[in-house]
């Protein structure tokens, strides 16, 4: 799972502000406020640290272990990535 998980890393550390705010995005974050606050801090140091730094590994593992315990409740976010966002990145 890491790999695909990865792959929303990617997405979020080099999407633009508009591409956070599609409306798939806005609605899951509306339904699961405390989930999306918690993605977004750990976000934070994913978009501002280069991935080979202790700072980001740190902020991947937690965000995977957030992904891992919650996975029903991100299937809505995780299928804009996979079905609309995962042609894009792979480019």
């Amino acid at each position: 799972m890491s790999e695909k998980y990865d792959y929303i890393l990617k997405w979020t550390k080099n999407s633009t502000k508009e591409d956070h705010h599609i409306p798939e995005i806005e609605e899951f974050a509306r339904n699961n406020h405390k989930l999306f606050m918690d993605y977004h801090e750990l976000s934070k140091p994913i978009i501002k640290y280069d991935e080979n730094t202790d700072e980001y590994m740190e902020a991947r593992k937690r965000m995977f272990d957030l992904f891992d315990k919650n996975e029903e409740n991100f299937k809505p976010f995780f299928n804009v990535f996979f079905h609309d966002y995962l042609p894009s990145i792979l480019i």
